[in-house]
């Protein structure tokens, strides 16, 4: 259960995985955007083993304060019927139902002790979903979290609970070591979001001389961060190039000198782009937002200190980055396949994926 129409998170990539040698069908939790507002229901064929099962809009809309948050379930309601009229029409039983909404708790309820269940946590939520979590971790079989301390914390109430990390892509184009005498272009690609600091792409391009280079879609964003990326644009070191596909998206990364994860201090979850980051072997500058990095990952984040002089600090990790760095990036990547974490999440479920 979750939004199909936002390109690009790890839920999207597992889905695509999983459809090379599964039948996938993906639950989408539509929701009321000014920005896309198809209301279809109904069934889209992605490939001969992915499809997407529309629901519609929500019944309720996406802003509701935090107070009302438990009457999202109705809309949980609304897609679990769809979704159980559609299995029966086609004549299908799934070997395994899995969830992404901890919200979704009528769901494992509908499907406990006939279908093999999975929450898989995308994101660390807060405390304020444990109460919905906790309830849905004793009804699902297994709980997969890309947060290790999620899944310490996840333990105690469903022993099958596993730490699984984003994944990769293969690239389709060879990664190559390039250093300059100092660093010309930084970049961030990926979704433009209230998630961004907006303060640190001020102060590059205000203390830095470095061509600034931005893609990818608006997606979540508030109309504050709108007109201030609208404005950033116009100038003439920044170059946006809007929405890109996946072999457009890398031969922007190959080109960067250093890549970008900005993000401000209440962000609280693993950045997917460190994958598409670490393929081409770029050295990453990153805000000091509150994720646990493991430390095969962090070693190839510097993370900048307000305190520190921006365009000292930014030439000196890029000065320190050489082929080694280079090399254990590339080798890292090449080890974190999405069909690696099915692998490893196949093995965990004792079943094949």
């Amino acid at each position: 259960m979750s939004l199909w129409d936002e390109p690009n998170r790890g839920r999207h990539h597992f889905a695509n995985q999983l459809s090379t040698n599964n039948n996938v069908i993906w639950v989408n939790r539509k929701l009321d955007r000014t920005d896309n507002p198809n209301n279809f229901i109904g069934l889209e064929k992605i490939n001969s083993n992915f499809s997407v099962l529309h629901t519609g809009k929500s019944w309720l809309p996406n802003f509701l304060p935090r107070r009302v948050d438990e009457l999202v379930n109705l809309n949980n309601h609304l897609r679990l019927k769809i979704l159980n009229t559609f299995l029966k029409q086609i004549n299908f039983k799934p070997d395994l139902i899995w969830i992404y909404d901890y919200k979704a708790i009528n769901i494992a309820k509908s499907f406990n002790d006939k279908i093999k269940t999975l929450y898989f946590c995308n994101d660390f939520y807060g405390k304020s979903a444990f109460k919905y979590e906790f309830k849905l971790l004793k009804l699902v079989d297994y709980v997969f979290s890309t947060d290790q301390r999620l899944q310490v914390v996840f333990n105690n109430y469903n022993s099958n609970s596993y730490y699984i990390p984003h994944g990769s892509w293969p690239v389709s184009s060879q990664p190559i070591f390039e250093k300059k005498n100092e660093p010309e272009s930084i970049g961030y690609i990926g979704t433009i979001n209230d998630t961004l600091d907006i303060n640190v792409f001020s102060m590059l391009l205000e203390k830095t001389k470095l061509k600034i280079i931005i893609a990818g879609p608006f997606s979540e964003c508030n109309n504050e961060r709108k007109v201030f990326f609208k404005n950033f644009f116009k100038n003439k070191r920044v170059k946006y190039h809007g929405n890109l596909e996946q072999k457009d998206r890398e031969l922007v990364i190959k080109k960067l000198d250093i890549c970008l994860l900005p993000y401000h201090p209440k962000v609280n979850g693993f950045a997917l782009k460190f994958f598409d980051y670490i393929s081409f072997g770029k050295p990453i500058f990153s805000t000091k937002y509150d994720f646990p990095w493991p430390s095969n990952y962090k070693k190839f984040i510097r993370f900048y200190n307000d305190e520190i002089n921006i365009d000292n600090f930014i030439f000196n990790m890029y000065k320190s980055w050489d082929t080694n760095h280079f090399n254990d990036a590339i080798s890292l990547s090449k080890k974190s396949r999405w069909s690696d974490r099915v692998y490893q999440i196949s093995k965990n479920l004792n079943m094949k994926l």
